[in-house]
């Protein structure tokens, strides 16, 4: 799992919606990641946005 700091990547906090494509639109990570987890104090606001399952927040499992 590749992990995202949110306060680092303001853009992020502005998705309409959060997929893996559009993540790796706005940050470059390695094609091989399956997972990615969004960490940092607002990443838990951002969980009604996510529209994808490989996509998590600090805080769920």
């Amino acid at each position: 799992i590749y992990s995202i700091n949110v306060e680092k990547n303001e853009a992020i906090k502005n998705l309409e919606e959060i997929t893996f494509s559009s993540l790796r639109a706005l940050h470059h990570f390695p094609l091989y990641i399956e997972g990615v987890k969004l960490i940092g104090k607002d990443a838990k606001n951002l969980a009604s946005k996510i529209k994808d399952e490989r996509i998590k927040t600090s805080g769920q499992k």
